[in-house]
């Protein structure tokens, strides 16, 4: 709790809303939480004669503690641990945040954004408030993910860090990349592929955050960029001739004409 620092920081300890001393434990707790409190939500708030405003209301307010939980994550990639030392009273200001801690916040994130939330999205409670947009809410999250991650800044600071330190002691560009697509394209590795429509939706979003990458001709992000497509439109073209269904081989197609 006497942690303090400016914001936004490097520092992923120095986050408004976030006492944890492990951000990516008391996210997982906190997910928990928040399946535990869907089971009650409509008992909670309706009322016999009245509408769904409070059902609506409060559903809102789940997802927007669902987003500051994973937040609180996203910051531990790359994150450094600031201890404000002056001249002759400490050693470092800043020391990377430990390798198992950073691949520890991607897998979370892989786990509980990239898979999608099924709990926040239950039919029967959806049908009282909504017609559709249950996937606009979901590809909302998951974008945010996406654009935080595999982002100029992110992949800078990442290589930065093992250059500095060594890929020994912090998690680099190259293993957090594999991670996130060993979890967004986990059905392209399949003898006989399907995707279904919030996972097609995240996939497009991945390939669009990449591309958005590709006007940076000034470090090495544009580079990575171009080699992450690369792979995934191998991937895609294989998963293309293995899928038996219709809309999935439709998707991977068109995923490796977008890259192309």
């Amino acid at each position: 709790m006497l942690r303090f620092g400016s914001s936004p920081s490097p520092d992923p300890s120095q986050q408004s809303e976030d006492l944890s001393s492990d951000a990516v434990e008391a996210t997982r707790l906190g997910i928990q939480n928040l399946k535990r409190v869907m089971g009650f939500l409509e008992k909670a708030t309706e009322k016999p004669g009245e509408d769904y405003e409070d059902l609506s209301a409060t559903y809102g307010e789940i997802w927007g503690q669902f987003n500051t939980e994973i937040g609180h994550v996203i910051s531990n990639v790359g994150g450094v641990v600031m201890t404000d030392y002056h001249s002759g009273r400490g050693g470092a200001v800043f020391a990377p945040l430990p390798k198992a801690r950073q691949a520890a916040a991607v897998e979370l994130l892989v786990d509980q954004v990239f898979a999608t939330p099924t709990f926040l999205i239950p039919d029967g409670l959806l049908s009282k408030m909504q017609a559709g947009g249950a996937g606009d809410r979901v590809l909302a999250t998951q974008q945010r993910v996406l654009s935080s991650l595999i982002s100029d800044s992110r992949i800078s600071k990442l290589k930065d860090l093992e250059a500095r330190y060594g890929a020994a002691k912090v998690l680099t560009t190259s293993e957090m990349l594999q991670m996130l697509r060993k979890g967004a394209w986990s059905e392209a590795s399949s003898s006989e592929p399907v995707v279904g429509l919030y996972r097609r939706n995240l996939q497009r979003a991945y390939i669009n955050t990449l591309i958005g990458l590709l006007e940076n001709k000034n470090s090495d992000t544009r580079a990575t960029a171009v080699g992450e497509l690369r792979t995934i439109a191998q991937m895609a073209r294989k998963a293309t001739a293995a899928s038996k269904d219709s809309d999935t081989a439709l998707h991977f197609d068109d995923i490796a004409r977008m890259i192309e």
